[in-house]
């Protein structure tokens, strides 16, 4: 529904929502990022499914091993982070492992 993604934004009185993915390092601090919106939210229908496929290249003197990988949607013109439709918090957060060095 796209009336609860965020908020009207003037002067067209439309969402500009934006999403992100940040891989983060064990002190929390950004260890890599995509954000990106493939499917400007403007156009949003209700219904609609939106596949959006973030790439994101592990610095090199990254260690092996697991890092929390959040994902969620921010308003781009104030910043402010959407909640999840559980009402549990702003990110969701994605498994990821990295197995080697690179």
């Amino acid at each position: 529904d796209p009336t609860l993604v965020g908020p009207l934004v003037p002067p067209a009185y439309t969402t500009d929502i934006n999403l992100f993915t940040h891989v983060l390092r064990d002190d929390g601090a950004l260890l890599a990022q995509a954000d990106a919106l493939g499917v400007p939210s403007w156009s949003w229908q209700t219904g609609d499914l939106i596949y959006q496929l973030h790439t994101l290249p592990i610095p090199a003197e990254a260690e092996a091993g697991s890092y929390e990988t959040i994902v969620g949607l921010y308003d781009r013109t104030s910043g402010v982070r959407g909640v999840t439709e559980s009402g549990g918090g702003e990110t969701a957060v994605v498994p990821l492992m990295v197995t080697r060095k690179l």
